[in-house]
């Protein structure tokens, strides 16, 4: 395992679904939740393109030999990437709007390395990222939703939200 990177093809036949936690019918609860005069005029469903690389790597603590597991998510669009304790996947979005990834897979697995080495540098006993090894690459699409809502007081806005997590981003004013 030490020194070689193995890495599982990536297929293009069909990409993996992070699971919806914030269905189609929990939006209009959730927009409420951001502004009660808002009402939704139109909801489009949107799959944004990331690469789920799934590190591991051997450390010895109290005589044993353990095994440590992290994933890691980049945006093959910006190359922004984050690192997630557990990945649940769930069905796609029916009807949505797939933007094409603009960054190739082998840059984003280097960056992922590098933001997993980053994290995990303080567990790491030494600086060998020889021992850290891609285990898994998948092609993951995250479910956002882009709703159109009307406010009373401020007019009609644009807002993008994670279907993972609920957060929500205001496109336009």
């Amino acid at each position: 395992m030490a020194g070689s990177e193995q890495i599982t093809a990536v297929t293009e036949e069909k990409e993996a679904w992070l699971d919806a936690r914030l269905p189609l019918e929990g939006l209009a609860e959730r927009v409420q939740q951001i502004d009660r005069g808002f009402s939704i005029q139109d909801v489009k469903p949107i799959g944004f393109p990331y690469l789920l690389c799934s590190f591991g790597w051997e450390y010895r603590k109290f005589l044993h030999q353990r095994r440590e597991i992290m994933h890691c998510c980049v945006d093959r669009c910006q190359g922004v990437s984050t690192t997630i304790e557990s990945v649940v996947l769930g069905e796609a979005l029916e009807g949505a709007y797939l933007p094409a990834p603009t960054l190739d897979d082998a840059s984003l697995e280097r960056h992922a390395k590098r933001h997993v080495m980053q994290s995990r540098r303080h567990g790491l006993k030494r600086r060998d990222s020889a021992k850290v090894v891609i285990e898994k690459v998948l092609h993951l699409r995250k479910p956002l939703w882009e709703v159109s809502a009307h406010h009373p007081q401020y007019g009609d806005h644009s807002l993008l939200l994670d279907g993972v997590t609920g957060g929500h981003l205001f496109l336009n004013h």
